[in-house]
């Protein structure tokens, strides 16, 4: 009793300190799981929005329908702000970087005049204008955002208008929820769009000292967090009314709408903008402005201080000592009664903290510690040891070798995120010309999939047979390597035999699909090899055994040229070595694949017999004769293959239609024979 209740003490202090350790990292699951409580708070407590003050414009596909191309003349742009009537503040969400070919700035500028308004501006890798002044003031240090350059409007426009930068800046899971109120770019602070709706005209003014920050902007004073976030609530995305631009601009509606009203005036059609995820739903980038600026108009601001981790891990501290003094003397029943009642306890508390004070607390890690502490105290190792071999078995039995599934049964630490360097063997094979296969089950979709599955299982056989390893199905696509995990010697040999009795198997396959009156299967195979980062890639969530290095891209790549060559295998140059004696190589080309400036030899292998000697002896002669420019004559040696040796009539014809192409238009004296691919 004494030994167990030493491990649990153990064990809960081993995953106690390692929950502090990742809430002070803070690793992307970890913040993603902050976020998502957060979220159903927003979700459980929908901020409704008493009086809105904005309204949207939306440059929308009717808008585009009637105007034409996007951008518009500013000429237009002038008749828009023109037609907002008395509105308070006219913010145009978009960025105006050159200025206008027809000559429009001059009009815009003067209709921008007559309003407090507010033109975008975005950070990128270098500035596009000069000194281009600060439009914060800040006294003290702060930990901002920074970046090197700002993309301001055009100074026409900048000169008649505040400057805003605009920046959504989504979460580690693609979520807006929060967003900088003041970044530094360069050796000037610069303030955020919407924080430039509240100044009116007015210098924006920030202190920081000891990472607390103040910002004064206008009558409206905000307290981010230490690197000048604002988390701010989000309403439903429908929150706000909204009126496409060529209605304005045709004057369907009424001016007087807009009077005293914040107008934001963005873009939502379609190809020209991003749709945003925010946690009450999906909105646009001037959205999200209207969202945050009506947020901090009527104080609906969420803090989440700095003192707050320490009372989350206060709260773990005191649940956890609760349930190793409570639950060795409990019985079951009552075990799972008690956790019951401190989760809720928890987040009930949590919840009210939100609703009362919009108070951000998490209590996602307390609830995880106890409820893996709780499960130990149930289940003793022999229990997690049996799963965790079964969960391997079931997560990778199918797609890598039975000595491979026994090594990681044998050592789970292999499952941990890391990769090693390694030479590698690498197959891609995929079916060629599979839309008028598929035609064959219009009205048998099933059929389809179980064709797919009778033309991946004897491949998958093959592949495993020759200590191969699936790293994945792409459809009716394979890739698969060799010499990982395990080591192989000869690993190149074991891959090109692996594609010869690929072949021999879908002539079987075809067999049968012509006594059942369907369409043959025909494949391409590419094989290279070379050295690739190999091991468990991905997130610490979810993780695959899998590679990635130059030389899987371009076995790949060589897969897909196989069609081009009319050859069902084509071998790069890496993959001949140590088995030179062992295949005979003919040789198809010199080649720089799509993506990629550095030529590979690639080559064909078939069955070896006295024909393939001497396709070898014909494509290495003629092949010669192209790279010395003397096109006559290897044109007719390619002639004479293509007669001779109908497997290599595609590849004979491509050389053919070469020869004929630089007779009349001749390459560089010191061309080398490369030929740059241009399709994948």
């Amino acid at each position: 009793m004494i030994k167990k209740y030493l491990t649990s003490t153990w064990f809960a202090l081993t995953i106690f300190l390692l929950l502090q350790f990742l809430v002070v990292w803070d690793p992307a699951p970890m913040k993603v799981l902050r976020y998502q409580v957060f979220d159903a708070y927003q979700n459980f407590h929908t901020y409704s929005i008493p009086d809105p003050q904005v309204i949207l414009i939306d440059i929308d596909e009717k808008t585009l329908k009637e105007l034409g191309q996007f951008p518009f003349k500013r000429t237009v742009n002038a008749e828009l702000t023109n037609r907002l009537g008395s509105a308070k503040t006219i913010a145009w969400a978009l960025l105006f970087p050159e200025e206008d070919r027809l000559g429009g700035d001059y009009k815009f500028s003067k209709s921008l005049e007559r309003y407090n308004t507010v033109i975008g501006s975005s950070v990128g890798n270098a500035s596009n204008r000069e000194n281009v002044p600060s439009t914060v003031a800040i006294k003290g240090d702060a930990n901002l955002y920074r970046f090197s350059g700002l993309i301001s409007s055009i100074e026409k426009l900048d000169s008649t208008s505040a400057s805003g930068v605009m920046v959504v800046v989504p979460e580690v899971d693609t979520v807006v929820r929060r967003m900088p109120m003041i970044i530094k770019i360069g050796f000037g602070v610069y303030a955020n769009f919407v924080l430039q709706l509240f100044a009116e005209g007015e210098t924006i003014k920030a202190k920081a000292k000891d990472g607390d920050i103040k910002i004064k902007a206008g009558q409206t004073v905000i307290e981010p967090d230490s690197n000048g976030n604002l988390y701010f609530k989000f309403a439903k995305p429908d929150a706000f009314v909204r009126y496409s631009a060529v209605d304005v601009l045709n004057g369907n509606i009424d001016p007087a709408v807009f009077e005293g009203k914040i107008v934001i005036i963005g873009i939502t059609a379609a190809g020209l903008t991003t749709i945003n995820s925010i946690p009450t739903g999906t909105v646009y980038d001037h959205d999200i402005y209207a969202h945050a600026y009506q947020s901090i108009l009527d104080g609906e601001i969420l803090v989440r201080p700095g003192w707050s981790e320490r009372i989350e891990l206060t709260i773990m501290l005191v649940f956890g000592l609760m349930l190793l003094l409570l639950v060795p003397r409990l019985k079951t029943h009552y075990t799972v009664l008690l956790y019951v009642i401190m989760t809720a306890l928890l987040a009930g508390a949590t919840n009210f903290m939100y609703v009362q004070k919009n108070l951000l607390l998490n209590p996602a890690p307390t609830i995880i510690f106890t409820f893996l502490l709780f499960a130990h105290l149930i289940y003793n190792k022999f229990i997690k040891e049996y799963r965790l071999k079964q969960q391997i078995k079931k997560q990778f039995g199918t797609y890598i070798s039975p000595d491979m599934v026994k090594k990681l049964q044998k050592d789970p630490s292999l499952l941990k995120l890391g990769g090693d360097t390694k030479d590698m063997t690498f197959l891609f094979c995929d079916i060629r010309g599979f839309t008028p296969v598929s035609e064959q089950y219009k009205t048998n979709p099933q059929g389809l999939t179980e064709l797919v599955n009778r033309f991946l299982t004897p491949m998958t056989d093959v592949i495993m047979l020759k200590g191969g390893t699936i790293d994945k199905y792409m459809g009716d696509c394979i890739m698969a390597f060799w010499n990982a995990p395990l080591d192989v010697k000869n690993h190149r040999q074991l891959a090109i035999e692996t594609a010869l009795r690929m072949q021999d198997k879908l002539k079987i396959l075809n067999l049968e699909l012509a006594n059942e009156k369907k369409l043959p299967i025909n494949i391409g195979i590419g094989i290279n090899s070379g050295e690739v980062v190999v091991g468990n890639m991905g997130s610490n969530q979810r993780f695959d055994y899998s590679v990635l290095g130059d030389a899987v891209n371009l076995a790949a790549r060589l897969e897909g040229q196989s069609k081009s060559y009319g050859v069902k295998l084509i071998v790069g140059e890496d993959s001949t070595k140590d088995c030179i004696d062992q295949f005979n190589f003919i040789p198809l080309d010199t080649i720089a694949v799509k993506g990629k400036t550095e030529p590979v030899n690639i080559y064909t292998v078939m069955k070896t017999n006295d024909d393939t000697y001497r396709m070898k002896n014909s494509m290495t002669e003629a092949i010669g004769q192209y790279k010395l420019h003397k096109w006559k004559i290897a044109q007719k040696l390619f002639r004479s293959i293509k007669i001779s040796h109908p497997e290599l009539a595609i590849v004979s014809q491509l050389y053919i239609n070469r020869c004929e192409l630089y007779s009349k238009a001749p390459p560089p004296k010191d061309w080398d024979g490369t030929f740059i691919a241009i399709t994948k």
